[in-house]
């Protein structure tokens, strides 16, 4: 089983995903919610998560700024931003890294699923290379 984070300032966003993962079938995954980066950081800390699906603009520690924190200290997880801001900048800052992509909120839901499916196949690939 992995764990998946969901780290949004907006808690009506954490909620939808938090329902959208819980009602996947044939996803087996333990789900945490973070209202914000502080919250994601102290999560990551007490427990090992596999993929985290985050905003990238939010209030105090922001998105990017997480990613940073997340690859120095845990390099296998996966990240996926999913945010309302279609910017060059923010996309191209998120996708240098190996193991994040990018979505738009206005995404499908089965997109964002399919993004998390894809990330913990990448988790396996690199589990079963090793």
């Amino acid at each position: 089983m992995y764990r998946l984070l969901l780290v949004d300032d907006e808690k009506e966003i954490v909620d939808w995903l938090y329902e959208l993962f819980r009602e996947t079938p044939n996803l087996e995954l333990d789900v945490y919610k973070a209202l914000s980066g502080f919250e994601a950081l102290d999560i990551l800390g007490r427990t090992k998560i596999d993929v985290v699906i985050s905003d990238i603009k939010m209030p105090g520690l922001n998105g990017l700024q997480l990613l940073e924190r997340i690859r120095s200290r845990w390099p296998m997880c996966r990240v996926v931003f999913l945010t309302g801001y279609n910017e060059f900048d923010y996309v191209y800052t998120a996708i240098k890294y190996e193991g994040v992509s990018y979505l738009l909120k206005t995404e499908e839901d089965s997109e964002i699923v399919k993004e998390v499916c894809k990330a913990i196949a990448e988790l396996e690939r690199n589990t079963q290379n090793k």
